[in-house]
């Protein structure tokens, strides 16, 4: 099991590992997570540790869906590990956290997470397949 991201908790923060009291899948993949702090989202990615997929740190939200953005990718070679990066995300004011929401995750995919539990971290949902180039 990969170790827990160590981070402040606050938009735009990240760490490599998953969140504090998150599983993720054993071949990793894309998912999100409402954190403890209401309006921040965790967003998961696994790939190279030196060139992780990192979360933008605001959300938008466009026809009721909540929509994460990344960062460029870094140019120049990456390892070839496989590892999770957690970003820590800002969902803007008008999201109603107390109830599911569906989190469109860049190119990587759509999930939706259930209601936010305040100052607990909600159950972690992830992406069924990883896209394609």
């Amino acid at each position: 099991m990969p170790e827990a991201a160590t981070m402040t908790l606050e938009a735009g923060a990240r760490g490599r590992g998953l969140p504090p009291g998150v599983d993720g899948p054993a071949d990793g993949g894309t998912g999100a997570a409402w954190s403890a702090e209401p309006g921040l989202l965790y967003v998961v990615t696994s790939g190279s540790s030196t060139c992780p997929l990192v979360a933008e740190p605001d959300a938008s939200v466009r026809e009721g869906e909540v929509v994460v953005t990344f960062e460029d990718l870094p140019d120049g070679p990456c390892t070839m590990d496989y590892v999770p990066t957690t970003s820590v995300v800002a969902v803007p004011d008008e999201v109603d956290a107390s109830t599911g929401v569906t989190i469109v995750l860049g190119r990587e995919g759509t999930v939706a997470v259930g209601p936010a539990v305040p100052g607990a971290t909600g159950e972690a949902t992830w992406v069924d397949a990883p896209s394609l180039p």
